[in-house]
């Protein structure tokens, strides 16, 4: 009865936990079927609480890409970013990935949401519909070849809004089957102004659920 009680965790800066989403096939993280089967003592939010989760992060700033390659990201249409624009993002930054990296990608979503008036956060609110990555298995792939422990977004749902439930679910990919942590709502606007002025994109990363 979150939205009752006036305070709803997923209209902000949030983590998805392991407890998450399941996979129909596979069941949640670790194999356990059902949500009778999963206790939060196991797989809950808590455990990334109690350490924080904390590494290099790495930031693929696909907004500033599109923008100086004269392409255009509409943040009101659903693009699918393919896992060859982050390809491409990452080989024009020099980017060398490391096991356990933090990727941030950036789209200018809540940037533009953040300095939006009321009836147009109203209506980006209601229409649901953004940028994100592609759901598709190869993508899923392509972010566990890079040996990532969490990807982090500044759009609501990591994945491109809406879905083709043809392509399937990133979040049923990346969650249950392979373990990632999913960081949603994060402001990644300051951070690549400072990365661009400095000619940098990888940092240190600390966030406590």
């Amino acid at each position: 009865d979150d939205r009752l009680d006036g305070f709803f965790p997923q209209g902000s800066t949030q983590w998805d936990s392991l407890r998450h989403v399941r996979c129909r096939e596979f069941g949640f993280y670790g194999g356990r079927v059902t949500a009778l089967d999963v206790s939060p003592a196991e797989i809950g939010i808590q455990g990334y609480a109690e350490h924080g989760i904390v590494g290099r992060g790495v930031l693929l700033d696909i907004a500033r890409y599109f923008q100086e390659g004269d392409r255009e990201l509409n943040l009101d249409l659903p693009y699918s970013i393919t896992e060859q624009d982050l390809v491409e993002v990452a080989n024009s930054q020099k980017i060398t990935f490391e096991m356990g990296d933090i990727l941030c990608v950036r789209t200018g979503w809540v940037g533009r949401y953040l300095n939006s008036d009321q009836a147009s956060r109203n209506r980006m609110s209601k229409a649901m519909s953004f940028p994100g990555l592609a759901a598709d298995e190869q993508m899923a792939r392509q972010l566990w070849d890079w040996g990532l422990s969490a990807i982090v977004m500044d759009n609501p749902a990591i994945e491109v809004s809406p879905g083709d439930p043809l392509v399937g679910s990133l979040h049923r990919r990346l969650i249950p089957t392979l373990g990632f942590a999913l960081g949603e709502f994060f402001q990644l606007d300051e951070l690549a102004d400072e990365c661009a002025q400095s000619n940098r994109t990888t940092f240190f990363f600390c966030a406590v659920p």
